[in-house]
């Protein structure tokens, strides 16, 4: 979360605790197509959304960018979902089997000042859940760190520590998996720390807690949140541009190490304030591909609307807000998300995963926490 020139900027006040509450459920309405019943085979054969032998639910690797099955790893045959037809829309909803928020700044434990936890994304491996975040500090100075909570069922979750620590600001921490590798492209801030504007991708070398800084594919250009995918052998790269775009970017290259990446003819695709940034992983599902932005134009981080790419390729680019836009928002009810909501990660239940999706919330005292969702129609991991 690159919050320091965003519009609403963030108060420094007083802590106070985290109000946990559930919720009415926020619609994803449209998405209900896009990635949910493709038939997809898991690597040891078994097709997803099939019961594994034994009828006890194990988490499967978590795909990459471009929705494919990783080639490799030691996943297990997803027993989640079951076999359903969807008749409606999905709903997304505060999952009722988590005590949200599951992570505050009082979970991160190796660290002292910690201001607020943000910017989850999930990640499966090996039989068990990784959630990924930004951990900010109240030190003016103090740059947030990548931090990592584990969990065997996605809904209660334990801290594991700092994964990536270094002297600029860090946060948006994607982590994604190409051809057995696991790989992170965090947003490395330099609006108030006096760094290089690069992007980075670092790599596993032992997953989930070492992590290896293998390119700068991106140098000299401010990239902040930045979301990859790949459409048709291209990969593609959103990211936020606050010194004069003032708004969101998009490059393209041939292959994901060693190329040269191209900023986008159409680029930049946005710059209102009701779609001004990335707001978490894509949804992709063969033709289908939906992203998520971040409304800023009440505050920063108030809500997350969802977009259906209409045109993609080298030389075009649009997209269309869908109807039920915002999927999240500020619920003013004095608890975790009452004054925003501006990341979620909905990969896991639409590639016939486990039914948890990260989210984070911003209180009245602008402090944000991480809370876990479901999608209503698709049943509890």
């Amino acid at each position: 979360m690159t919050g320091e020139q965003s519009p609403g900027g963030r108060d420094r006040r007083n802590r106070r605790s985290f109000l946990r509450n559930a919720g009415t459920a926020v619609a994803l309405a449209s998405v209900a197509g896009c990635v949910g019943q493709a038939s997809r085979s898991d690597e040891t054969g078994s097709p997803a959304g099939t019961e594994a032998s034994g009828g006890t639910a194990s988490p499967d690797e978590t795909e990459s960018p471009d929705g494919a099955e990783p080639s490799e790893g030691s996943g297990t045959p997803p027993s989640f979902p079951r076999p359903m037809t969807v008749d409606a829309p999905p709903t997304l909803e505060p999952h009722p089997g988590a005590d949200n928020p599951v992570l505050t700044d009082d979970d991160v434990t190796d660290r002292e000042d910690v201001h607020y936890v943000a910017d989850p994304f999930v990640a499966v491996a090996d039989g068990a859940y990784h959630l990924f975040f930004e951990a900010a500090y109240d030190a003016e100075d103090a740059s947030p760190d990548i931090a990592l909570a584990s969990s065997d069922d996605g809904l209660g979750w334990t801290y594991e520590g700092i994964v990536l620590d270094e002297p600029e600001h860090l946060a948006y921490p994607a982590v994604f998996r190409v051809d057995g590798t696991w790989y992170m492209t965090p947003d490395k801030s330099t609006y108030d720390y006096g760094g290089v504007p690069e992007f980075r991708l670092y790599r596993a070398d032992s997953f989930p807690t070492d992590w290896t800084l293998v390119e700068r594919p991106i140098d000299g250009e401010h990239v902040g949140d930045p979301t990859l995918f790949r459409r048709d052998g291209t990969w593609y790269l959103l990211s936020v541009e606050q010194d004069s775009v003032h708004g969101t970017r998009l490059h393209y290259a041939p292959s994901l190490l060693g190329a040269d990446w191209t900023e986008h003819p159409d680029s930049p695709v946005t710059t209102q304030p009701r779609q001004f940034r990335p707001a978490g992983r894509p949804l992709i599902d063969g033709d289908d591909l939906y992203l998520f932005f971040q409304d800023v134009e009440r505050t920063y981080g108030d809500k997350v609307r969802c977009f259906e790419v209409t045109a993609l390729s080298e030389r075009e680019y649009g997209h269309r807000e869908i109807d039920a836009s915002p999927l999240l928002e500020a619920t003013f009810d004095d608890g975790w998300r009452d004054q925003g909501m501006h990341h979620v990660d909905a990969a896991l239940p639409y590639r016939g995963d486990a039914n948890v999706v990260p989210v984070d919330g911003k209180d009245a005292d602008d402090e944000w926490s991480i809370g876990v969702y479901r999608v209503t129609d698709r049943g509890d991991p």
